[in-house]
């Protein structure tokens, strides 16, 4: 357990390192650059997008974490802590995708047809 708490603490602690130097670009954890570069913000696609590329970073990050359970809330805090640590304007993106896609599909059938 105690190795456990180690190898997450570890990269969430990372993530308070300031945000890569580049334009659009910030660190997920202490491996993964994620840019917005050719990434529209504006739209939902492109928020989505966002949300997957970061996504893919936290989960290869915890990737070696032992079991299912831990490795999904490493995950989660990894990808918590990466919103938190983006941009003012990737934050806003990423959270509506986060919104987007975590409210029960009938919500999400009601506001496309808005």
């Amino acid at each position: 357990m105690k190795r456990f708490v180690i190898a997450v603490t570890l990269p969430l602690a990372l993530l308070a390192l300031p945000a890569a130097a580049e334009e659009g670009a910030w660190k997920v954890g202490a491996s993964y650059v994620v840019r917005s570069g050719e990434i529209d913000l504006a739209t939902e696609a492109g928020r989505a997008a966002y949300l997957a590329h970061v996504e893919r970073a936290a989960k290869k990050l915890c990737g070696d974490v032992d079991t299912k359970g831990r490795r999904d809330s490493c995950v989660k805090e990894t990808l918590a802590g990466a919103v938190e640590a983006s941009s003012p304007g990737a934050r806003s993106a990423l959270r509506q995708a986060l919104q987007l896609r975590d409210q029960p599909a009938t919500e999400a059938v009601a506001l496309a047809a808005q």
